[in-house]
């Protein structure tokens, strides 16, 4: 039983964390329409 809970707690704290890097922008919009602006002020290129 405690094994269960240690994974538990850990794969819930990596839940977390990684949940972090999903504001690390901003959607946009105007007339034209939407785009995604980094938190740098920058926006993604494809390449």
């Amino acid at each position: 039983m405690k094994k269960k809970l240690l994974v538990l707690g850990l794969s819930m704290a990596g839940v977390l964390m990684l949940s972090n890097t999903a504001f690390a922008g901003e959607w946009k919009r105007n007339n034209v329409g939407w785009w995604y602006q980094e938190s740098t002020g920058t926006y993604p290129m494809s390449r």
